[in-house]
């Protein structure tokens, strides 16, 4: 009968001691005195987090953790020392009232250690001379995660960030990789990838993640920015895409793994009988298919919000000013089509996302048996990139893009299109198509099998593949600079906020009159 292999029965171990420790905070946190939230605004408050989050449209997994990050940077604009003092309380009442925790599920100790925390890096922040973004990359963001991790369980998850680190350390073929040596980063630039491939994290918490692992704090400050400093340099590198690739390539098994712990808390017991696990890691594979398709229909909600949202706000900005200045008239036509056409195109695009079937299935439990019980590892070698398939390829496939975006300006324009309305629908456009590229990846994530491209989908990536290329570079820059986020936080949230922290302060004024008499 298969037993763990050496590696595994180490992740075994460690995952047990990581939840016996969660399960001990847990019983000592439901014996504390808890921060209780009593005000109004709740109802409001968590409107706007829908309006804000499907304007930022932010992986699920991030919400939570953004909703932090704009907490401390409206506080330490504000610069305001008696609000910092206070920072614990009113940040764990923010987020109650906005549905991201429970009422009663915060201990008070834990407020005190939020409010040290925040002083700790708000110290840094003031003296840190950097650009505004530095400072907020380095420090606001970083505290964002620091927060977030004392109010979740990071502890399981970081278990299972070091079993994935040391597998794919000890299995990549760094030769086809590299074809020399690997650079001297090699392990930091692994780290980097496990957690954009595999945990999906963002930038921020990759910081976190390295600065927790050499223990680098703001109250070390010159270390603390040594360290940020070749954090920067590590996050931006190049020589990080075709690891990264190739991780994401081999990650279905280990994304699946981190779902069946995360969804089974027998998990850490079940996984030394194989039959039992395996079969348990099985039903987590069909039920990971079905969040999937929950998700994907949620993420086409969100997405056709986010369209419509920025497009108004778009529209009235640029294309109706526009329009009464040329034409004298608003051009009906065009602003419907731009309105219209890419919410429809995201739907027709998700009727086209199907799931994998039962072979990919029997495919991740094979893996997932050699994985755990195999006693020989699996090799990870380099994926192909796209100028490996030669000159001609690659120079047909920029005479498609051209030939793509040339034949829709030449339609467009004859129902009345101008430049200006052009370039709001292929903005618009290209963002759907990349919106939507990013729903499929919900399915890559899991895949294993490579599935045949039948009629559909051919016809479905020639059409939007080109948008989705350009899509993607307008999400890097709409995400650096999205000014939609910016009038949110700054003419909604701010006074929004600093209103429901009055009126809640009046409800306590009101309630200590009551027991004054």
């Amino acid at each position: 009968m298969n037993t763990l292999n050496t590696r595994a029965a180490k992740f075994a171990a460690a995952l047990s001691q990581a939840q016996h420790y969660r399960n001990y905070t847990v019983a000592t946190d439901s014996r504390a005195d808890t921060f209780h939230v009593v005000g109004a605004g709740g109802t409001i408050s968590v409107l706007y987090e829908q309006i804000r989050n499907a304007a930022e449209y932010s992986e699920d997994h991030l919400l939570l953790q953004r909703a932090i990050r704009r907490f401390y940077t409206r506080l330490f604009i504000t610069g305001d020392i008696k609000q910092l003092e206070e920072s614990g309380s009113e940040l764990i009442t923010e987020l109650t009232l906005s549905g991201y925790l429970a009422n009663d599920s915060i201990p008070l100790s834990k407020v005190d250690v939020l409010t040290q925390t925040a002083a700790d890096y708000y110290a840094a922040y003031g003296t840190i001379d950097k650009s505004p973004r530095t400072v907020q990359s380095w420090v606001v963001d970083v505290l964002a995660i620091e927060v977030h991790s004392h109010l979740t369980d990071y502890l399981v998850r970081e278990t299972f960030e070091q079993f994935v680190f040391e597998q794919f350390k000890s299995s990549i073929d760094t030769t086809s990789l590299y074809g020399k040596k690997a650079p001297e980063d090699y392990e930091l630039l692994l780290f980097i990838a496990v957690h954009r491939a595999i945990l999906k994290s963002d930038d921020a918490t990759i910081r976190w993640a390295l600065l927790r692992r050499f223990a680098s704090t703001p109250r070390k400050l010159a270390e603390y920015q040594r360290r940020n400093k070749a954090i920067d340099d590590l996050l931006t590198t190049k020589d990080n895409k075709r690891l990264q690739r190739m991780v994401n390539r081999e990650g279905a098994v280990f994304r699946i793994l981190w779902q069946t712990i995360e969804r089974n808390d027998d998990a850490v017991t079940m996984i030394e009988k194989p039959g039992s696990f395996l079969q348990m890691f099985e039903d987590t594979v069909n039920m990971t298919y079905e969040d999937i398709e929950h998700r994907m229909n949620r993420g086409v909600v969100r997405s056709i919000l986010f369209l419509i949202i920025t497009k108004a706000i778009i529209g009235v900005a640029i294309e109706v000013p526009y329009d009464f200045w040329v034409h004298g008239e608003i051009a009906w036509l065009p602003l419907a089509v731009n309105l219209a056409l890419p919410p429809l195109y995201m739907l027709l695009l998700r009727l086209t996302l199907l799931m994998p079937g039962p072979v990919n299935t029997r495919a991740l439990v094979s893996q997932a048996d050699t994985l755990l019980y195999g006693k020989k590892q699996p090799t990870y070698e380099a994926p192909k990139t796209s100028g490996q398939y030669g000159t001609i390829f690659n120079t047909v496939y920029a005479l498609l893009i051209i030939g793509i975006f040339g034949v829709v300006s030449w339609l467009l324009m004859q129902i009345g299109f101008t430049i200006v309305h052009l370039a709001i629908f292929f903005v618009f456009f290209c963002t759907a198509s990349f919106l939507g590229f990013r729903l499929s990846r919900n399915i890559r994530d899991v895949e294993t099998v490579e599935n045949g491209i039948n009629g559909v989908v051919m016809v479905r990536d020639f059409i939007y593949l080109p948008f989705a290329v350009v899509g993607q570079k307008l999400s890097q820059g709409y995400a650096k600079f999205n000014i939609i986020a910016i009038i949110l936080d700054m003419v909604i949230e701010l006074p929004l906020k600093a209103v429901l922290g009055l009126i809640r302060r009046w409800g306590s004024f009101i309630s200590s009159k009551k027991d004054e008499l």
